[in-house]
């Protein structure tokens, strides 16, 4: 049977793999196409994210259709936009816990408008079930930030071609004569990238003809649940948790949405290692401490009793950041670990030898984890930076970890009004 055949076209209460199953849900809500595929690969074809009123319940009766499928295809090569409140309610079925903000709209007049997930509880589909997501030139604005939300989150693998490029939502302006022009009123902000996809477009992680993107996603996927060792299994998702928030123990600013720029440069490492260095402690001071750059990451071998540093090159004076007293803060960055475990890093903000603006805890999994710390300093500091340290306990035999860092991002908090 082929895989391209639609839910309802299949025997009656029988899927594509020939098992019995559900009825599919109504075809509406934008969703043109729901399946089962051999090998229990849930299929979902999105052609748009219309208004959530309209398209919560189609959503609601795809997922509760796929739930019990093994891993999840994303069609959105067709998506050409819409609400991005369908989109934040999209990404609570592939996340997990309260809700956390995934899209800001930073409008012409100042004003800030967040778009976050729901809590659906033992409804969603999970965080640790690999998704894929078809994409394409046609894939636009709210078709885009699906793909690029889950991108960023490292939630999905995405497949296809370069998508349109149209992130700024825009209003119709009268003109002259009868004439209409579309202007941009705002601009997206991805917390987590600290960007957008304007102009540029989404880029996918496996760039094939858009026309095999649907060939290639079950390919991997099935490779995937056969277990067998394959170049595409190696690049598949990793099961990952949602973000976690932590507070540093100094006055927490309280909840708000972040602005202005990013404080942190290169933090994403898309410009190589500088200004960033990495540096071994030990009984005769700091050392140089061999790096890689791995897949955007910045990684580093720790060995048992061994301290190591990631931080912001004290050599770069031009690199370092004004942090002003009073002002709420949110530093957020990925980490993740191989090997030993547990560890955990210490964080802190500020310039040695003078003590740290704040400092925090954090923990170090395997899965790569997204980290928040929001913190108010106490003092002018014109000149700050970031650092991370990791201290390994000994232990024999020592295979030691690699540690990864990535996405830092530093910026201001504002308070929401009451």
């Amino acid at each position: 049977m082929s895989p391209h055949r639609r839910s309802g076209a299949a025997a009656p209460g029988k899927a594509a793999d020939g098992q019995p199953r559900r009825p599919a849900p109504p075809l509406d809500g934008a969703i043109q196409r729901v399946e089962v595929f051999p090998g229990n690969i849930g299929y979902l074809q999105i052609n748009g994210v219309p208004p959530l009123p309209l398209a919560q319940s189609p959503i609601d009766a795809a997922f509760a259709f796929l739930r019990h499928t093994d891993a999840l295809i994303l069609d959105c090569r067709n998506n050409n936009g819409g609400d991005p409140n369908t989109v934040a309610y999209y990404l609570s079925y592939l996340t997990e816990g309260p809700p956390f903000v995934v899209n800001a709209f930073h409008s012409r007049n100042g004003e800030i408008q967040e778009f976050s997930t729901t809590e659906l509880g033992q409804l969603t589909y999970g965080e640790r079930k690999p998704v894929w997501v078809l994409i394409s030139p046609r894939t636009f604005s709210g078709g885009e930030e699906l793909a690029y939300d889950l991108q960023a989150l490292r939630r999905a693998r995405l497949i296809g071609e370069v998508t349109g490029g149209g992130a700024n939502p825009a209003s119709p302006v009268p003109l002259a004569e009868g004439f209409v022009a579309h202007i941009p009123f705002a601009h997206p902000v991805n917390p987590f990238t600290n960007a957008n996809w304007e102009g540029r477009g989404v880029q996918p992680d496996v760039a094939v003809p858009a026309a095999q993107a649907l060939e290639v996603a079950l390919k991997e996927a099935r490779v995937r649940a056969s277990g067998v060792r394959h170049t595409a299994q190696a690049q598949a998702p990793l099961a990952r948790r949602r973000p976690q928030a932590l507070d540093m123990a100094v006055a927490g600013p309280g909840a708000g949405t972040l602005r202005g720029p990013n404080l942190i440069t290169n933090g994403d490492f898309a410009r190589g290692r500088a200004p960033w260095a990495v540096v071994s402690w030990g009984p005769s001071g700091p050392a140089p401490k061999a790096w890689t750059l791995r897949d955007g990451r910045l990684c580093t071998h720790v060995e048992g009793a061994s301290h190591i540093v990631v931080r912001r090159s004290e050599d770069s004076p031009s690199e370092a950041f004004a942090i002003r007293a009073g002002v709420p803060y949110r530093l957020s960055f990925r980490v993740s670990a191989s090997g030993r475990l547990p560890l955990r890093a210490q964080v802190r903000i500020g310039m040695p030898p003078a003590p740290p603006l704040a400092s925090a805890e954090v923990p170090i999994d395997v899965q790569p984890a997204l980290l928040h710390v929001d913190f108010r300093s106490k003092r002018d500091e014109p000149r700050a930076g970031v650092f991370v340290h990791v201290d390994a306990p000994p232990s024999r035999p020592d295979p030691g970890s690699e540690v990864c860092v990535d996405d830092f991002v530093l910026r201001e908090i504002v308070s929401r009004a009451p």
